[in-house]
């Protein structure tokens, strides 16, 4: 009989060919976490699924060979979905069931039943460089800033896209208000977020709200609600991170002190390589008058305050547009312009992970860790 460790590095092995990857990590911190994720019955269904979704049908087809009932199938298949360990969808009556990302995926499913242990050894996963390439190494991001309403003119003729009132307004079927993942695993660590007390930030709509409300997963909320949390997560300076989607299936109101990928972004030196986002700051200096507010309602450090001289300088190497000095500097100094290059996101997740899959390489994980290499010899 093949071990529970065996088979848990099949997994590993499986799982490190699909779109972003999980590759081994030093001293079994990849097997540890995948063990929080899968038993080994759930991790042997696990291996004959793949990034694209399948219906149950065709993975049994695969499966009964094996001696798995349809019955045993389901209740792994059903049990490994409502844990957020696989991703699951259903259409038309027919249900589907892909395998999906530690990030964004299988570490956000945890929301719901964190403990510390956990916390423990995903940390030590995702602290690996290996994982750290492995997520920065894809051809566009997961991920894409959405700038803040009151950053936003008319003149910005802003598509649906980067508009997060139209991107609720236009979503069918439930919305869910879920705790931040980031904000609630601080709190547990006792480092209570500095820029807001509430946990219930982040939405899912589409696929992922009718997953989760099958489920009874999160909170379902209407669109009158929906728009008062994120005015609330505005006003209080919350940056506006969506799935990388023209239709995304979720938007996660994120903080520069508990936010992981925030925090990886001001990690790194030159994190606009690595980012998608259509706009960044810009100052004029013969209306700022140096108060420094915007330095301070900056959550990624791309506002450089010099006290001395009192003068703004926004790193545009650092900026990610995402607007939150806007509409605090009472001179109206800084503003948002658009890049020369719009980033137009794949029309949703489905291509967004099919874009990925297509450009993934060791030649293009090389390039991305000869930019970091290259960014980090400049900064020292």
């Amino acid at each position: 009989m093949v071990s529970e460790k065996r088979i848990l590095r099949r997994l590993q092995r499986h799982l490190d060919k699909q779109p972003v990857g999980f590759p081994r990590a030093l001293f079994g911190a990849d097997i540890r976490l995948l063990k929080h994720h899968f038993e080994k019955k759930e991790a042997e269904i696990a291996l004959e699924l793949g990034y694209r979704y399948e219906p149950f049908e065709a993975i049994h087809e695969r499966v009964k060979k094996q001696g798995i009932s349809v019955r045993e199938l389901h209740d792994v298949l059903l049990s490994l979905s409502e844990k957020g360990s696989i991703g699951y969808k259903e259409e038309g009556g027919v249900h589907y069931y892909s395998l999906v990302p530690l990030v964004v995926g299988m570490y956000e499913g945890k929301v719901f039943s964190l403990t510390h242990r956990y916390l423990k050894d995903v940390k030590r996963y995702q602290n690996s460089l290996r994982y750290g390439t492995s997520l920065l190494g894809t051809e566009i991001p997961q991920m894409r800033t959405i700038p803040i309403e009151k950053s936003i003119t008319i003149d910005h003729g802003l598509p649906g896209y980067d508009d997060i009132v139209r991107i609720i307004n236009d979503t069918d079927g439930p919305i869910v208000v879920l705790e931040c993942i980031c904000r609630k695993s601080d709190l547990m660590n006792d480092k209570p977020c500095e820029k807001t007390k509430r946990l219930e930030t982040c939405m899912a709509f589409r696929d992922v709200a009718r997953t989760l409300a099958v489920f009874n997963k999160g909170r379902q909320i209407d669109k009158g609600e929906a728009l008062e949390i994120m005015r609330r997560n505005q006003e209080e300076g919350l940056v506006l991170q969506a799935f990388n989607s023209k239709e995304p299936d979720a938007v996660c109101s994120c903080c520069g002190c508990c936010c992981g990928m925030l925090g990886m972004q001001k990690l790194l030196p030159n994190p606009v390589d690595f980012w998608a986002s259509n706009f960044h700051a810009v100052v004029d200096r013969s209306s700022c008058t140096g108060c420094g507010l915007c330095a301070k309602r900056c959550q990624v450090d791309a506002v450089q305050f010099n006290k001395r001289r009192r003068r703004i300088h926004i790193n545009l190497k650092r900026c990610i547009g995402c607007g939150n000095c806007v509409p605090h500097c009472k001179p109206g100094a800084i503003r948002l312009v658009k890049k020369e290059t719009e980033a137009v996101p794949p029309k949703s997740y489905e291509e967004m992970q099919e874009t990925i899959m297509r450009h993934k390489s060791k030649h293009y994980t090389a390039r991305v860790i000869k930019k970091l290499i290259a960014g980090f010899t400049i900064m020292q």
